[in-house]
């Protein structure tokens, strides 16, 4: 996840980290679908599903959402990013950033930093 953010020229990546508990045993990239994909990101829905699909049938759950940050942004949750936090009253986001990982808990709208490990970079 790290190393595609550091390959994507500037592109905001995406995805779902998936696993057990509070530890993410795959990542499940995603197709960034916005259209100004150097500002922004949008999943892309085929995308997100077919994540979905095998995450059921691995029998793992939604660990943590993830995308990256452009360098000229802010290395922590924007605006937008809290704004489009819509995964219930809780949430684990995670966000890649001039190649340091970070993590968010999200609840009532407002975004906390949570400590990360990163075990092997995918």
């Amino acid at each position: 996840m790290v190393r595609r953010a550091g390959e994507a020229n500037g592109l905001e990546i995406c995805g779902i980290l998936a696993g057990r508990g509070d530890h993410a045993d795959r990542v499940f990239p995603i197709r960034n679908a916005h259209a100004d994909p150097r500002r922004r990101y949008q999943m892309d829905p085929l995308d997100q599903l077919r994540a979905y699909r095998e995450i059921e049938d691995a029998d793992l759950a939604v660990v943590a959402y993830y995308h990256s940050h452009p360098d000229f942004a802010k290395g922590e949750l924007s605006a937008t990013d809290l704004a489009q936090a819509t995964e219930g009253d809780y949430a684990l986001y995670a966000l890649v950033y001039r190649g340091i990982l970070r993590a968010f808990v999200v609840a009532g709208g407002a975004g906390r930093e949570v400590p990360v490990e990163v075990t092997e970079r995918a």
